[in-house]
């Protein structure tokens, strides 16, 4: 249990140090850009749907 809990303490400090470089936060920022688009890229689908597709009239097909 003792290497364990050694062996995720370190990988730990390792991902927290990383986090510090400017390569790091290049790299976790690009999580939240990507995150961003994908939130830009489903409103875009809600006003087409909501703007430009007509509902399917079901009875009269």
């Amino acid at each position: 249990m003792k290497i364990f809990t050694k062996t995720v303490i370190v990988i730990l400090v390792v991902v927290g140090l990383f986090a510090l470089t400017p390569t790091g936060q290049y790299i976790f920022a690009a999580g939240n850009d990507l995150y961003r688009k994908l939130e830009v890229f489903q409103e875009m689908i809600q006003l087409i749907n909501t703007q430009y597709v007509e509902p399917v009239d079901w009875d009269s097909t």
